[in-house]
């Protein structure tokens, strides 16, 4: 039986071989990694088995892995191996689990059909059969599993099992003792590492003040090699010379133990460089707690930078609280942080008010919502420029400014907060509203100017278009506003016009827009004005253009205060309407323009000699105001009379003013004056009376005579029409012994005004006559158009016949002109026979000058019939 047992086993020599082998791999040392598998190798090759491996207990006790293997070569044990490699094993798992858990050595005689353990068919499959297992321990611990397996069946070997488990104590022994070096080959690594790669230089000194250790960083923050520090005084080496001394002081203080609040504190020194540059630097000296001679260890840290961003930290703190702007900060929930005095100047709340309460404190109910979205961009990391708000002071008031917030990054380049500067642009925004106002308002007046007037007219214009709607411009001039600037001086006239200007805004619209033009001239837009479907406009919207042309006029009725005096004005007004007189902005004020010139009567012969005088022309306007009231106003009359037969079938009004002081004035000498004083409308008021009376009397007597007046282009208006119309029913005079005559430049513009005139014309049974026509201009298709009865040829043309062919042509077209129209012409100027005569050949029906009458009061006039 023991011959049997024998069978297979190892040798005494073989055991002793391996024990030596064994024994040789520890002496020579080396790591763990390279020492188990040559003993695995040796144990393997001397006793005849072909796999071994080494299980290790992991640190927490609760698994074993496979730490080192080795197979014999010419082995196919790929799989084997593999699965050894990637087990791991509990207590009573698998083959060393078994081990671990009994303690105790396993032999397993042939692994096939050993289901129990894991890796037994991968085992067999890979051609290993026989395997023993013993524990590796240390101090009674088992620490590891240590096996071998055989590629044949192999009975049990007690005396390998011993072997095996001696190898095994022995192997986990050097393997404690080679751990706790490399533990500790790896601290002191580690140490020098954490030494060599700190950013502050350590220094270590010995108790003569010299250096003992000096870091990379040491190198680099004073420029001294290891080499040539080490063993050098320290103060020589980082100490400026005049601070040596204290130095000194300091490290015998240090040493005697006299100053042991040296120790463990942060101090600010100033150090100097290899090449003599000195610098801030922070220190912290510790004592090395070892055996022996004291030594210190300071960690010293270059400060520059940071005293350079403390005294700009200081720096900008000074001006931030010194700066005009509110600067504050807010954390992201909107708490206010910070504030400075900008902000407690413009805000009202001292800085104790305003921290840790809420940013919209400032914020008025109607900018709530501005915080948030404020608060979002920084969250985002956006910067907010230049957005221009209102905020909420401490009283309540409000004020402008203009806001930049930006985000404030933490250590970690996080948004923490957010910064604002407010400036107060309360002064920019009056200064940008006084610049866009003087760009846009006259300055004297402070009404708009040309160019917004201008604005608003497109915009009107515009609106009229898309909604078929009309616009009107007045044109308004002062009459004789140099007469001011002349005797009173430009500061009274500018007084004036600022009167004028009030006076004009407070009786248009609150939709009109007021505008001075310049010098004298002011501008009214009438905007949305209703038009009816035809050519004409709707009554109501002419009636708004008359009404307000009437509240125009009637500003002044008051006289303005010049220099303590009562000054009477006229003004001249020209009226156009889109889209009746005009199609554009352009033509709108060009006919409106027009329309005022013609008006004034520009052109016309000059005022009396007295009115050469400013103040004289003063003087004389208010007398001739003075005349209405006093009856110093007459009418003549001279006769219209038919050539064929020499029959007067009419007459013609003619103004005279009998001035006390100065005699008769005829009308080419006043009427100007009246025109531009704005005494014209009442004076043609009181002819209308007259003309009217007159007419009433010479029917009561008999006479059935035509009464003509002249009609003032600027009362050529439906409002004057309607009061001649009234005025003859209230003398109970039929409308058809009227005939107003207007002059023929009157009759061609402000079609829109004229449609309405000519209606109530037609309607009235007036008659119309067509004054000095041919010294004027002519639409001939308006001319077609309009209830024209006489057309008056110009005395400028009788003047010259028979003799100059030129006048004799015209004169004649516009006999022949007239007879195709179905209208009579009648010629003014007539004063000799020859002139009579060529006009009666020639057609023309009517005639009036010296030759057959000349102008007189109503009652030395021969209006009887009379034969020839």
């Amino acid at each position: 039986m023991d011959e049997q047992r024998g069978q297979g086993t190892a040798t005494a020599e073989q055991r002793l071989a391996a024990q030596y082998a064994v024994a040789q791999v520890l002496a020579a040392g080396g790591p763990p990694g390279q020492a188990v598998p040559r003993i695995l190798e040796a144990l393997g090759d001397l006793l005849g088995w072909q796999f071994g491996a080494l299980w290790r207990v992991d640190e927490r006790g609760e698994v074993m892995q496979c730490t080192e293997l080795w197979h014999a070569k010419g082995i196919p044990a790929i799989g084997f191996s593999s699965l050894t490699r990637n087990a791991v094993f509990r207590r009573g798992d698998g083959f060393p689990g078994l081990v671990w858990e009994s303690e105790e050595p396993l032999w397993v005689d042939d692994l096939a059909g050993r289901i129990d353990l894991p890796r037994a068919s991968v085992a067999a499959r890979d051609g290993l059969r026989a395997g023993v297992a013993t524990p590796v321990s240390l101090e009674g611990e088992i620490t590891g599993v240590i096996e071998f397996f055989a590629d044949t069946p192999r009975p049990r070997d007690d005396g390998l099992i011993d072997l095996i488990q001696a190898v095994g104590n022995q192997l986990g022994q050097f393997l404690v003792r080679r751990e706790a070096e490399q533990r500790v080959h790896r601290s002191e690594a580690r140490k020098t590492a954490i030494v060599n790669a700190s950013l502050d230089a350590i220094i270590t000194i010995d108790a003569a003040g010299r250096a003992v250790e000096w870091n990379p960083a040491a190198e680099r923050m004073f420029g001294f090699d290891r080499s040539i520090a080490l063993g050098r005084p320290i103060a020589d080496l980082i100490v400026p010379g005049e601070l040596r001394d204290r130095h000194q002081r300091g490290l015998a203080d240090l040493l005697t133990g006299r100053e042991p609040r040296l120790l463990g504190r942060r101090i600010e020194l100033i150090a100097v460089r290899a090449g003599g540059e000195r610098f801030p630097v922070e220190v912290a000296i510790t004592q090395v707690d070892l055996p022996g001679p004291p030594l210190y260890t300071g960690h010293v840290r270059d400060i520059t930078e940071r005293v350079k961003a403390e005294r700009a930290g200081r720096d900008l703190a000074a001006i931030v609280e010194s700066s005009d702007d509110a600067i504050l900060s807010k954390a992201l929930d909107g708490t206010i942080l910070t504030w400075n005095k900008g902000a407690e100047q413009l805000y009202g709340y001292t800085a104790e008010e305003a921290v840790g309460r809420p940013a919209s404190v400032l914020a008025p109910p109607e900018r709530a919502d501005e915080l948030p979205q404020i608060l979002d961009s920084i969250r985002r990391g956006e910067r907010v420029s230049q957005h221009e708000t209102v905020r909420m002071r401490k009283d309540g008031s409000l004020v402008e400014v203009s806001l930049s917030v930006s985000p404030i990054l933490g250590p970690y380049s996080q948004i923490v907060a957010a910064s604002v500067i407010a400036h107060d642009i309360t002064d920019r925004r009056r200064a940008e509203a006084q610049i866009a106002h003087l760009a846009f308002h006259d300055p004297l007046t402070g009404l708009p100017n040309r160019l917004m007037f201008q604005e608003h007219l497109d915009v009107a214009l515009a609106r009229a278009a898309r909604g078929g709607l009309g616009v009107a411009v007045l044109f308004i001039d002062l009459d004789d506003f140099k007469l001011v600037n002349d005797s009173f001086g430009h500061e009274q006239g500018d007084r004036l016009l600022r009167d004028f200007g009030t006076r004009l805004r407070a009786v248009t619209r609150a939709t009109d827009i007021v505008a001075r033009q310049g010098g004298d001239e002011f501008l009214v837009l009438v905007p949305d004005l209703e038009l009816s479907d035809g050519p004409g406009i709707e009554p109501r919207a002419m009636e708004v253009v008359q009404s307000i042309e009437t509240k125009v006029r009637s500003v002044l009725d008051a006289p303005f205060s010049v220099a303590g005096s009562d000054v009477n004005l006229g003004l001249s007004i020209g009226v156009s309407i889109y889209p009746i007189d005009a199609r554009d902005r352009h033509e709108l004020l060009r006919n409106a323009d027009t329309a005022m010139y013609i008006g004034k009567g520009r052109g016309r012969p000059s005022m009396h000699r007295e009115s050469a005088d400013a103040r004289g022309r003063l003087a004389t306007i208010q007398r001739l105001r003075r005349a209405i009231d006093r009856d110093e106003l007459v009418l003549y009359h001279q006769p219209l009379v038919e050539l064929a037969t020499g029959n007067v079938m009419g007459v013609e009004a003619l103004l005279r003013w009998n001035d006390p002081s100065i005699g008769t004035v005829t009308p080419a000498d006043f009427i100007p004056l009246a025109e531009h004083s704005g005494l014209i409308e009442p004076i043609t008021n009181w002819v209308i009376a007259a003309v009217c009376r007159q007419a009433r009397e010479w029917e009561e007597q008999g006479y059935e005579l035509l009464q003509s007046f002249n009609l003032p282009p600027s009362l050529w208006t439906p409002s004057m029409i309607a009061r001649v119309i009234e005025t003859a029913r209230a003398e109970d005079v039929p409308t058809e012994r009227l005939m107003i005559e207007i002059t023929e430049s009157t009759a061609m513009v402000q079609p829109g005004r004229v449609a309405q005139v000519l209606a109530s014309i037609r309607s009235s049974g007036l008659r119309l006559a067509i004054d000095d026509f041919g010294s004027g201009y002519s639409s001939l298709s308006r001319l077609r158009q309009m209830p024209v009865e006489t057309l008056k040829i110009d005395r400028s043309f009788v003047a010259d016949l028979p003799d100059d062919s030129g006048a004799g042509a015209i004169v004649t077209t516009i006999i022949d002109l007239a007879r195709s129209l179905g209208i009579r012409s009648l010629a003014e100027g007539i004063e000799t026979e020859e002139q009579r005569r060529f006009l009666l050949d020639h057609g023309c029906e009517l005639g009036q000058g010296f030759l057959l009458g000349r102008p007189a009061p109503a009652a030395e006039l021969d209006v009887r019939p009379r034969t020839r």
